[in-house]
């Protein structure tokens, strides 16, 4: 309405990620058609601008577009500056969101009237933004902590109700995939006589890829894991020591192992579509179902 444009940056290793903007058509469009690639989303690189939002916490500059063409590689550069000016947003503040050691965001305000002496007015606009943000996180912990416990609830219920290990895994298994968002689940049980885990219970990937894996020598990563006693995240990569596991198709994977009063019954295996550093957050949603699927198998 104060006929600003404005945008959310996210500090990443790699540059800084557009995370959210609103800009004029002009500007979306022509970004577009010069990068082959939408506003929204885009990885640019670190410049001297962005770097001093970090450092002092909020910044101002009356040659916007000079700064946005140094977002940019060289080829890109002056066809950026020519499209920031030629819409009138020449001037821009940005405050970082946050005062902790781990803020990532910052915000971002442009537009031809603003001038040095708004940066008050910019900074409790972004305090202001912080704390919301803030909440909302807040809120979205208390939700999802609510619904992990309802599906630990579940599970119990399930476990309770048992007759059949084999059902109980089946529906314990479709409350762990939508409570903890896995798409493949797989429980492996000790065979001591044997030397090896195999499988107990298996649903998400195809059944022919599935056949593959199976069964594992304890001698391999999955009887490290047991042995260990400590769940573990990967991220797959077709290149490394996971490129085995190329064919179920997920991103990453987690392995918990499942104790029996302490000692070790099986694995509990989950693949995702979600990078590593989100499945690490449902490591104790896997932790505490893998102690109710660990108690089953003892009991049976």
């Amino acid at each position: 309405a104060l006929g600003l444009a404005s945008a959310v940056m996210r500090a990443e290793p790699e540059g800084v990620r557009i995370a959210w903007a609103r800009v004029p058509p002009s500007v979306s469009e022509g970004f577009l058609a010069r990068v082959g690639e939408p506003l929204g989303g885009y990885l640019g690189r670190w410049n001297a601008f962005s770097r001093r939002v970090w450092s002092d916490g909020s910044v101002f500059t009356e040659d916007w577009g000079l700064e946005a063409s140094r977002f940019m590689p060289e080829p890109l550069a002056a066809p950026t500056r020519s499209l920031v000016n030629g819409a009138g947003i020449s001037k821009a503040a940005a405050v970082r969101l946050g005062e902790r050691a781990d803020a990532d965001l910052y915000v971002l305000v442009a537009g031809d009237w603003l001038r040095g002496d708004d940066m008050p007015a910019v900074r409790l606009f972004a305090a202001q933004l912080a704390a919301a943000l803030d909440a909302a996180r807040t809120i979205a912990d208390l939700s999802r902590r609510n619904a992990e416990l309802a599906a630990l609830n579940r599970v119990a219920e399930l476990a309770g109700e048992a007759t059949d290990l084999s059902a109980f895994f089946a529906r314990a298994s479709e409350v762990l995939r939508e409570a903890a968002g896995c798409e493949g689940v797989a429980i492996y049980v000790l065979d001591e006589a044997a030397g090896e885990l195999v499988y107990a219970h298996v649903r998400g990937p195809p059944a022919d890829v599935a056949a593959r894996f199976d069964h594992a020598a304890l001698a391999g990563p999955l009887g490290d894991i047991m042995r260990e006693r400590t769940p573990t995240v990967a991220e797959g990569d077709p290149s490394g020591p996971l490129a085995r596991l190329a064919p179920l198709g997920f991103r990453s994977y987690a392995w918990v192992p499942l104790l029996a009063r302490s000692r070790p019954v099986g694995i509990l295996a989950t693949g995702f579509r979600a990078p590593a550093g989100e499945v690490r957050a449902r490591l104790d949603l896997l932790s505490a179902v893998g102690a109710h699927v660990a108690a089953a198998i003892e009991s049976q």
